[in-house]
């Protein structure tokens, strides 16, 4: 069965819930660094808006334990309030407020919905409440549609559901470019969160025909293999993971690294071969020998799947490799599928931009897509 659109449903006088991933980064004095993902789920929240529909913005922020004031969407909800030119309402606990209450409010937001015990839990209970602020149910956050959750799944138990515009056109996009892929296909692989990504390396060599590992990914890998990382950040509970890819050549191990010394925030940066990490030294990029072994492979290939920077970003110098790969594949023939705004802003400087360059605000999400074909929050959209 195929999930239906929001086009296809009449939302004129009712109030549509839709779950959006505006999940931003903030500064450490609490200011949005990048509105790529809010700006990019305006769409949806626009088209029930000038069909004369009303709307229910379910989203969350971080990973809270419990209601932590440090994780409102408050600031997501003024900014985006600022871009639509609209007011709006912030319902700080869903649970217990009344949807009558905000009858005449066209657009509304709740609260951080992972403040919430039944959300991560998948509770049909909780799910029920949520739907019990709407009409209809609009799925437009791929970034978290891997996620059992019930702002994801369960409530599509409750209402009529269908995919948001965001959602449907990265199904496309994805579907388009990576189901029968041009070839070379390459995939790189960075970022700071090694357990959503490393479980699928495996099933990405099934497709594409290189890897390139970089970030907490490469760090994990490493040490899985029983090499020294040093002080560098590594995710132990995918060693075993890890161990299982030891003698997969089409994973493309850098040759060196840029790495800080001693003290991890100012300690002296050198580059040094991977395999010379010492007890001391903190991962901080791939090096130029590595970019310059790369570089031949990434200009034949023909499609590239980016998924993180290969370096820390947050630290001067880390962002290196990741222009540098840029340039090469400015210069390439390659469509190129890249996951996450921070990624989108750093092909930005380079001027990576085009209809050859599409960009997924799925991390984790967008590899399991690649991996599968489907996400448990599509499936869900399924149902009669």
């Amino acid at each position: 069965m195929a999930v239906r659109s929001i086009r296809q449903a009449k939302v004129r006088g009712k109030r549509v819930i839709i779950r959006v991933d505006m999940n931003v980064p903030f500064d450490h004095k609490g200011r949005i660094r990048d509105d790529f993902r809010i700006r990019e789920s305006l769409a949806t929240i626009r088209f029930v808006l000038r069909r004369g529909g009303s709307v229910f913005v379910l989203l969350h922020r971080g990973r809270p334990v419990g209601r932590d004031p440090k994780l409102s969407i408050i600031p997501i909800a003024e900014r985006a309030a600022k871009i639509l030119g609209v007011g709006v309402r912030v319902v700080s606990d869903l649970t217990r407020e009344r949807p009558e209450k905000y009858q005449k409010m066209r657009v509304l937001f709740s609260e951080n919905i992972r403040f919430f015990d039944g959300e991560e839990k998948d509770s049909p209970k909780f799910a029920k409440v949520l739907a019990g602020w709407g009409d209809l149910y609009v799925n437009d956050a791929l970034a978290v549609s891997h996620r059992a959750a019930a702002s994801i799944v369960a409530i599509t138990k409750f209402l009529p559901s269908y995919t948001g515009l965001l959602l449907a056109s990265e199904i496309s996009a994805l579907d388009r470019v990576l189901k029968n892929p041009r070839r070379p296909f390459a995939v790189i692989l960075g970022g700071a969160k090694a357990e959503t990504k490393i479980p699928y390396i495996a099933l990405l060599l099934k497709k594409a025909d290189e890897l390139i590992p970089g970030g907490v990914i490469l760090n994990t890998l490493w040490a899985g293999w029983g090499h020294e990382t040093g002080k560098s950040v590594v995710e132990k509970s995918q060693f075993s993971n890890a161990k299982k890819l030891n003698r997969e050549r089409r994973l493309l191990i850098p040759d060196d690294v840029s790495v800080l010394t001693g003290n991890i925030i100012k300690g002296p940066m050198r580059v040094i071969p991977l395999a010379s990490v010492g007890r001391g030294d903190y991962i901080l990029d791939l090096g130029p020998a590595s970019v310059r072994k790369f570089a031949p492979i990434l200009y034949k290939t023909r499609t590239v799947l980016w998924n993180g920077p290969l370096g820390n970003t947050d630290r001067v110098g880390g962002d290196r490799a990741t222009r540098a790969l840029a340039k090469i594949l400015k210069r390439s023939r390659a469509r190129i599928v890249v996951g996450g705004g921070d990624l989108e802003a750093a092909l930005k400087k380079e001027k990576v931009v085009g209809s050859r360059v599409f960009v997924s605000t799925g991390g984790g999400a967008m590899l399991e897509y690649v991996a599968f074909g489907t996400l448990p929050g599509i499936e869900a959209l399924k149902r009669e």
